[in-house]
């Protein structure tokens, strides 16, 4: 899924470029909106230019995180639900002191803001041109209580204010931090797949990647492809083709899939259906010899057949005698074909 930003108030702003870039319009006062991608977990990092501050008087505009699907104010009263980084230098903190306290450079217009979301260690660091201005928030564990967080964008007095936000669709212009993903890594995660044959059906299990609505199965009969999509949108983590014939090997890829965008395939697995082996049955085979003797033999339904096979010919024929092999120091038995009368087979319950 590609990132972007989201409307909460379709008057008061103007977005474009694939809803990246927003200005606040020639007659708004003030605004504020959210990106549509949040996290509780991991480090992400995104980045914002600073296209443009034209209306004179209080410049301020703020870029950071906020707690998903909030309810936005558009003055300084908003910022409980914020934690940003001001175009004056100050911290947006969840805070009633005014004025609001210093933390990095004054930014403008060319400027980037990185913005570095530790949440896995609840810290927010943000970055002016690729130079970090020093843990902002170390507290971000308490302040989003168990909720997502998202990107956000405020002004406050800038009316002609305009931002482009880059979420990691493209490459950002500033090194991203150490053991920082970017924001918008769906495109950038792709399942783990495995496939297990059966008879007549191959089974596909694989890794969930955060974000993806549904998932698109891929078969080709040749290693790497190409592949030809045979179920789309599959919701959970798994799939079981049926569609396959015994003895032929299939390769598999999945991809993720949101609204808007597709992953890379994901590792290609390989299986070959192949036939489910029946158990041979036993039977009781009694054998009525010349002398009127009985003789009697626990063995599968194979070999009786194998037996009336090798009584089904012509005199003077094929092997004179049938060999039982009796499982016993290697011993075998041999019975020959002039000496029996009849025989019968007997299912074992």
């Amino acid at each position: 899924m590609s990132c972007k930003w989201v409307k909460v108030d379709s008057q008061r702003y103007l977005l474009s470029n694939n809803d990246l870039t927003v200005f606040g319009g020639e007659t708004v006062s003030a605004y504020a909106i959210l990106a549509d991608i949040s996290y509780d977990s991991g480090k992400k990092y995104f980045e914002v230019k600073i296209d443009r501050l034209d209306k004179g008087g209080d410049p301020n505009i703020a870029i950071g995180v906020a707690i998903e699907n909030s309810m936005l104010a558009y003055g300084l009263e908003g910022d409980p639900v914020m934690r940003c980084y001001t175009s004056g230098g100050n911290l947006l903190a969840g805070t009633n002191v005014r004025p609001l306290p210093n933390y990095g450079e004054i930014f403008t217009v060319g400027d980037v803001i990185g913005v570095a979301l530790n949440l896995d260690d609840g810290i927010l660091t943000f970055y002016k041109n690729g130079v970090s201005q020093g843990v902002a928030c170390s507290d971000m564990t308490a302040f989003r209580q168990e909720v997502k967080l998202c990107p956000t964008h405020r002004s406050y007095g800038t009316s002609t204010a305009q931002v482009t936000a880059n979420f990691g669709a493209t490459p950002f212009s500033y090194p991203i931090p150490d053991g920082y993903e970017k924001w918008d890594s769906i495109n950038d995660v792709v399942p783990r797949l495995s496939a297990t044959a059966g008879d007549a059906r191959v089974t596909l299990s694989w890794t969930t990647v955060i974000g993806a609505t549904g998932y698109n199965v891929k078969r080709a009969t040749t290693a790497g492809g190409p592949y030809t999509t045979i179920a789309s949108n599959v919701t959970g983590p798994s799939y079981t083709d049926n569609a396959v014939t015994n003895g032929t090997t299939y390769y598999y890829v999945v991809t993720a899939i949101t609204a808007d965008s597709e992953s890379g395939n994901s590792n290609e697995a390989s299986a070959t259906p192949i036939a489910t082996s029946v158990e041979d049955e036993n039977v009781l085979l009694r054998i009525t010899m010349n002398d009127s003797s009985e003789r009697e033999y626990k063995v599968s339904k194979t070999i009786a057949d194998d037996l009336a096979n090798w009584c089904n010919r012509t005199l003077g024929t094929g092997n004179s005698c049938f060999v039982f092999n009796k499982g016993i120091q290697n011993s075998k038995e041999y019975l020959f074909y002039e000496k029996i009368i009849s025989f019968e087979v007997i299912p074992v319950a």
